[in-house]
């Protein structure tokens, strides 16, 4: 079973295997902040594909970036 199938198989039509890789690459990028990582793991070539799938939130962002520049 595949794609949207796999919704309906599971009586969930709006849920698809794509809509679950976008859900998960925006969840790790936003508690990880490592977008290089995940870029390896989605399996891309070009970082900015990685961008695109992952929904990150400017406030995400900013608090991961400051954890970086201050060790917390």
């Amino acid at each position: 079973v595949t794609g949207r199938r796999w919704g309906r198989a599971i009586q969930r039509p709006d849920l698809h295997p794509h809509l679950l890789r976008h859900t998960y690459a925006s969840y790790f990028a936003e508690r990880t902040g490592n977008l290089r990582l995940l870029q390896e793991i989605l399996g891309h070539a070009r970082l900015d594909t990685t961008q695109i799938y992952a929904h990150v939130r400017p406030p995400a962002i900013r608090e991961n970036m400051q954890q970086f520049k201050y060790g917390r």
